[in-house]
């Protein structure tokens, strides 16, 4: 991976800078600033519009559920892509605290990920009753008893060989589900997956959204790579996540538009 651009999330960031090696990355000298102080993506020099300043192999870095599917149990095989990914996600997390001494492949990624996404999906009844009278109430509500629903039958499905007691809880997975509708992109923007795939791209998902904004993925034969607006040295790098249903955002991402 190259980058012309640089992310910090508080000390998560040097978990990132001090393994190059690990994820085949290269970052280059960076001043320590963070001007909004929420783990935004800088720029660490000035970069031309439509120049590409980040570069991300397919292997080993974009995760699909083919990448998924090879570090689970054969009993998920029978499940979606995303429900795969929602596992996998899961595991990986959960390396780190099993007493294993392993630690995943993707950690440097795992924690720049927030280990609480403030959604309306985390909100109890009482939260909950704030949204009464708004379109957003109910919304909430059906989703999240779809998504608990969809819990309780996976786990009847992989529950012998991924099993509450080690970790697969409800709560782990309606985390990752949550990473999965804030942080995936749709497989076939990049010429690959079938309608409805996903697919992570680490640092890819770590820019802010702005609205009208241009950005450019382009994928070649090694990965993917990503241009856009120009940018000065310093200034915050945006992606443009593309229009999003207002009434759907409380349950999908944290943070709200104001366009």
């Amino acid at each position: 991976m190259s980058l012309r651009c640089f992310s910090r999330r508080s000390s998560k960031y040097t978990l990132l800078k001090e393994r190059p090696t690990q994820l085949n990355i290269f970052i280059p000298h960076i001043p320590d600033i963070d001007v909004q102080g929420c783990g935004s993506v800088y720029s660490s020099e000035d970069i031309a519009e439509d120049e590409v300043f980040l570069s991300i192999p397919f292997t080993p870095l974009v995760l699909t559920d083919t990448v998924a599917r090879k570090q689970l149990p054969a009993s998920v095989q029978s499940l979606d892509g995303r429900t795969a990914l929602t596992l996998f996600l899961t595991q990986q997390v959960l390396l780190k605290h099993n007493g294993s001494g392993k630690e995943s492949f993707y950690q440097p990624y795992l924690d720049m990920i927030p280990d609480r996404i403030h959604t309306a999906l985390e909100f109890d009844d009482q939260d909950l009753e704030q949204l009464r009278g708004t379109n957003a109430f109910q919304n909430v509500k059906e989703l999240k008893e779809k998504l608990r629903q969809k819990y309780e039958e996976t786990m009847r499905v992989v529950g012998e060989d991924l099993k509450v007691e080690d970790g697969y809880t409800w709560e782990k997975f309606l985390w990752a589900e949550t990473v999965l509708s804030s942080r995936a992109f749709p497989a076939h923007l990049f010429g690959g997956g079938v309608e409805g795939e996903i697919v992570l791209i680490p640092l890819g998902d770590t820019l802010n959204h702005k609205s009208r904004h241009k950005a450019t993925w382009i994928k070649t034969p090694q990965g993917l790579e990503m241009s856009g607006s120009a940018s000065s040295k310093g200034s915050q790098v945006f992606n443009n996540y593309g229009p999003k249903v207002k009434r759907k955002l409380p349950c999908l991402l944290p943070f709200q538009m104001a366009c």
